[in-house]
């Protein structure tokens, strides 16, 4: 678009102009700066590699250790994380705390930060325990840095209680999402849409501990502040909304979650290009939602909507694109077309296994696929072992997991 080209080109300038004025400082800032935003998709992903080398190299001509250097791991770690490449992110990150000790010491906030985004890849890997106990040692290391009521500490408990969400403990994830939620509360009062995240991820656990009327509570408060913030036609608030949906699905409410959905999916379609990756998530959302209620036909057509997109975007290799392609075969599944089911599920899977998603996700692809392979007697006997992978991560996923275990051993005994 017009607008990262305006971006990119205000970055080099920027930056060349810094350097060529011998300002270093000044001028790996700028790179910094335009590595920043191609993570937020305002620069071709390909200038990547120019700008990291330009910044380094301006870096590197300050001399000595330098939080700066840091900097450009942390928005590295970032940048490989949006792109998927999960391994490079995962390096960047331990490369930033390893730097973040050398300049501000063991036991700081900014290693604290460094040790949070080592977490959160880990936990993206299917490293959940590994990733749950870098996130303890950053919780301790924050709280020793700024003590016990800080509003930072908070965005710390935030991820810790995601981690431990995460890992199916959903008390231990409920009480630490609701002490960050105290400190927020305190220290920005209880209309901030800085409480927005910490509300929707306790509304989140109150799902998975069954407390709908208490996670339908706060989704609608997280709901109201964005809609006090930014105005009702808002995009984040169609996100909220999402939220609130998912709250009803779980309580059989599908005529509301629909509702909610179209109403989020009318918000971003007036706010988004057509083929935005989020209108894609909220049709396949949407689809999740008539799927539940039963109606098939229009659900089939909302993931065949959201299938286009994510194949504009990324030639048919998008993780998101999982997501639609599974709904659509389970949908054809209870359509009566296992047959023609079979093909968009393969594809699910292989996305899901090549991209190292939770194994969890591509659980429920294998089972929707086992599905389809035993109906249309296409191969029984690879549809029973998937069947069987499906359910020893069903198993190991837990409570978590529990409704599709049950639903895989249902299935399992009337298939013969």
């Amino acid at each position: 678009s017009g607008d990262a080209k305006a971006a990119r080109e205000a970055a080099l300038a920027a930056a060349d102009g810094a350097e060529a004025s011998g300002a270093d400082g000044t001028g790996a800032v700028a790179w910094l700066v335009a590595l920043s935003s191609i993570a937020k998709g305002a620069v071709k992903p390909e200038d990547t590699e120019l700008f990291e080398r330009r910044a380094r190299a301006a870096i590197a001509r300050l001399g000595g250790p330098s939080d700066l250097l840091g900097d450009l791991e942390e928005i590295l770690g970032g940048r490989r994380r949006e792109d998927g490449k999960l391994e490079e992110s995962l390096a960047h990150h331990k490369k930033e705390l390893e730097l973040r000790m050398e300049v501000y010491g063991e036991g700081s906030l900014a290693a604290a930060d460094a040790r949070a985004h080592i977490a959160g890849v880990l936990t993206f890997l299917d490293r959940v325990e590994e990733g749950a106990a870098e996130m303890e040692l950053a919780l301790q290391d924050a709280e020793a840095a700024i003590g016990s009521d800080h509003p930072r500490l908070a965005a710390f408990l935030n991820v810790h209680g995601l981690n431990l969400k995460n890992r199916g403990r959903y008390e231990e994830s409920y009480a630490a999402l609701a002490r960050a939620l105290e400190i927020l509360e305190r220290a920005v009062g209880k209309d901030s849409d800085r409480l927005s995240a910490t509300i929707t991820n306790l509304g989140n656990t109150c799902m998975h501990l069954q407390r709908l009327d208490e996670a339908r509570a706060l989704h609608g408060r997280a709901i109201a502040i964005k809609e006090r913030t930014y105005g009702k036609e808002h995009p984040t608030v169609a996100l909220a909304l999402n939220n609130l949906a998912n709250v009803e699905i779980q309580a059989k409410r599908f005529d509301e979650a629909i509702r909610l959905h179209e109403r989020g999916l009318a918000i971003r379609e007036k706010a988004l290009a057509p083929d935005d990756r989020m209108i894609g998530m909220s049709l396949t959302n949407l689809g999740d939602a008539l799927a539940g209620s039963k109606k098939l036909a229009e659900a089939t057509e909302r993931y065949r909507r959201s299938i286009t997109i994510f194949e504009k975007l990324s030639g048919g290799k998008h993780s998101m694109l999982s997501y639609p392609l599974t709904g659509l075969g389970a949908a054809l599944i209870e359509l009566g077309k296992p047959e023609e089911a079979i093909e968009p599920l393969e594809r699910a899977l292989a996305i899901r296994d090549k991209d190292g998603l939770a194994k969890d996700l591509a659980a429920e692809t294998r089972f929707a696929l086992a599905r389809a392979l035993v109906a249309s007697k296409k191969d029984r006997e690879r549809g029973l072992r998937l069947a069987d992978e499906a359910r020893a991560e069903f198993v190991r996923g837990g409570e978590k997991k529990k409704v599709f275990l049950d639903e895989l051993d249902a299935w399992r005994a009337v298939t013969k």
